[in-house]
């Protein structure tokens, strides 16, 4: 992991948190797959697995929606493990390009979570996303920044971010 920082110039707590996005993502409206086909951007829908089907090139993964449309998922890369998650009736939240295949709705590679009682509502913010490189993942830099934030939010290492949040004017003109 730190060698994959350092290619971003991150040495240090401080680095990290001034690594700034240069994009955000918007997840925190629910679509239908009607809804996807008509917008030209990565979105978000909430879909039932029916059946997945494995070859040895990729992971096809068939849903649908709460109105019944169909859409086909493929992965050409994919862990193993995912065949035990990507099973019929297995509630998912997918977010990516929804395209008109030739007989149904399909996207390519989304990113995806499995629907609990913990994360079935929508997002609530922005999805930041970070400048990196091979080998670090958008998600380790967002668990990076977020726990960093954390900290110092919660009085962990204010002394070496004092300056980021202190107010800069002088005393006796924040006192009129």
């Amino acid at each position: 992991l730190a060698k994959q920082l350092q290619r971003l110039n991150i040495f240090n707590d401080n680095d990290l948190l001034l690594h700034l996005p240069n994009r955000y993502e918007d997840e925190t409206i629910i679509y239908s797959i009607k809804q996807a086909l008509q917008i030209d951007n990565s979105v978000s829908l909430n879909l039932t697995v029916l059946n997945n089907e494995q070859s040895s090139k990729y992971l096809l993964v068939n849903c649908k929606d709460d109105n019944g449309d169909f859409i086909q998922i493929r992965f050409m890369h994919f862990h193993p493990f995912w065949l035990k998650m990507l099973v019929a009736n297995a509630k998912i939240r997918i977010f990516g390009k929804v395209k008109q295949g030739f007989n149904y709705a399909e996207t390519i590679h989304p990113k995806f979570e499995i629907l609990n009682s913990y994360n079935a509502a929508p997002k609530t913010t922005l999805t930041p996303i970070y400048p990196s490189t091979a080998g670090l993942s958008q998600y380790t830099l967002q668990n990076l920044i977020s726990n960093l934030i954390f900290k110092i939010e919660n009085g962990k290492n204010t002394a070496e971010f004092e300056y980021l949040y202190k107010d800069s004017l002088p005393e006796e003109i924040l006192k009129k």
